[in-house]
């Protein structure tokens, strides 16, 4: 993921959005594996749950971390 990725507004580098709620990162391939963490958007089963109650900075949070395990498992480059 670039280091200028906007989570504001799940945009790409280069494109800015005021700071607004957060599109949730299911892709819709929903199953938890062992560790509880989804395998299509690689949150766990308590950040699935609490999406829609976190705050901004939160789900900001939540998404960096399951960047960080998607990249961990190979998933993203």
């Amino acid at each position: 993921m670039p280091d200028d990725f906007n989570f504001a507004n799940n945009k790409g580098p280069g494109q800015q959005g005021a700071m607004g709620p957060i599109k949730s990162p299911c892709i819709g391939v929903c199953a938890l594996n062992i560790q509880n963490v989804c395998e299509g958007c690689y949150r766990t089963a308590d950040e699935i749950t609490a999406w829609v109650s976190l705050t901004h900075q939160q789900q900001v949070e939540v998404v960096a971390l399951s960047w960080q395990r998607a990249r961990a498992s190979g998933k993203v480059l």
